[in-house]
C-alpha cells in the first residue's frame, strides 16, 4: 500500500496480516485478469481487487483515487512500475 493514500491504512494492514495469503498475488500476462489472489485463487483486475480489500478491511469503498500499480510490491520493494520501467 502506497505511503500517501488517504486510507484507514492501519484497518488495512490488519485485515491483511491475518492471513498471510490476504497480501499475496500471482501475475499473469492477461488484460482481463492479471492478478490472482492467493487467498482466494480468484483472478482479478488489479483495481478491482484493491477496492474489494479497502472495503472489506475498512467497510467502505476507498476515499481516494486508486492506481493499481502503486499497491502492489515485490518482496524486495519495488513497485510493479518500477518492476516494469526497465522492461523492453
Amino acid at each position: 500500500m502506497p505511503d500517501l493514500v488517504d486510507q484507514d491504512r492501519d484497518a488495512i494492514r490488519t485485515w491483511l496480516q491475518t492471513d498471510p495469503n490476504r497480501a499475496r498475488v500471482r501475475w499473469y500476462n492477461d488484460v482481463a485478469g492479471p492478478v490472482e489472489w492467493t487467498h482466494d485463487g480468484k483472478r482479478y483486475r488489479i483495481i478491482v481487487l484493491i477496492r474489494h480489500i479497502v472495503q472489506t478491511a475498512t467497510g467502505q469503498p476507498p476515499r481516494a483515487q486508486l492506481w493499481p500499480p502503486n499497491w502492489y510490491r515485490a518482496q524486495d520493494g519495488r513497485t510493479l512500475h518500477q518492476i516494469a520501467e526497465p522492461l523492453p
